[in-house]
């Protein structure tokens, strides 16, 4: 059976058309044009007109949404750690990208269903109802012991098969799943990460860009502190030494050899 994932559309946003109670179950929106035809999906609440950012609101919400009927969407209130609470008219109502929705990713590329090979051997892989011709070989994450008649993989005419199949996944960059570190306090990022999860006010050091051109790390503020992202040494990100990620804010960034730049 295929995953079913949370939904996302990106700038997806509209406006409350009335008042929320915090005991509201149903919400009603001037606009559904930006939001997903799908269910279900996030929507952070916040009062724009009084607040910069949302992370300043103090009555700032997660909800859920389970289904909609026109205007009126029906929703979970007080997700994603925030306390269900009243919005007002014309408050701002828009789609967040959270921890949630990576967290969703990385629990599924855990999980270990398991498929039979050709010879017999079973393997854990990951169901999105795709299909081959031959039957494809995942140990968990770890491609070693393959044998040849388990995986073949041709990219832009290049064919790899047996032992080759670790290198190649690597090469084409279908070396999941990326791995996702949670840190409270001050830390350098090492080769090893590439989701980086942060809960409260500290700073995330790069490492030197030197040597690791083309290295991407994702760095998001999950909690309501400060988090500040720091060049390695005098190297820059997008031409500043540091830069700073508030709420909900998430950096991707990558490595051009000599600085930092944000996608």
């Amino acid at each position: 059976m295929a995953e079913t994932w949370l939904q996302l559309e990106n700038f997806a946003s509209t406006t409350a058309n009335g008042a929320i109670d915090s005991a509201d179950l149903t919400i009603v929106v001037t606009s559904v044009a930006d939001l997903p035809a799908l269910f279900d999906y996030y929507l952070l609440l916040w009062d724009a007109a009084d607040y910069d950012t949302p992370a300043e609101d103090p009555d700032l919400e997660v909800v859920k949404v389970t289904s909609a009927a026109g205007l009126t969407l029906t929703v979970t209130r007080a997700q994603a750690g925030t306390i269900a609470a009243d919005h007002p008219d014309g408050a701002t109502v828009e789609l967040p990208l959270l921890a949630e929705h990576i967290e969703e990713i990385q629990t599924a590329l855990d999980l270990n269903t398991t498929h039979r090979t050709s010879n017999g051997t079973d393997h854990g892989y990951i169901d999105q109802d795709v299909t081959s011709g031959s039957s494809p070989t995942f140990d968990g994450a770890n491609f070693t012991g393959m044998d040849a008649d388990d995986v073949d993989i041709a990219d832009a005419g290049n064919y790899y098969t047996g032992t080759e199949v670790e290198t190649a996944l690597q090469e084409i960059g279908a070396g999941l799943p990326l791995p996702v570190t949670s840190k409270v306090a001050g830390y350098t990022l090492t080769s090893a990460d590439a989701i980086c999860l942060c809960t409260g006010t500290f700073t995330v050091v790069l490492p030197t860009a030197a040597g690791i051109t083309g290295k991407v790390y994702y760095v998001k503020n999950v909690s309501t502190g400060v988090i500040t992202v720091d060049g390695n040494g005098a190297e820059t990100i997008d031409g500043e030494t540091t830069q700073t990620l508030r709420q909900w804010d998430t950096m991707q960034i990558a490595s051009d050899g000599t600085n930092w730049v944000i996608l």
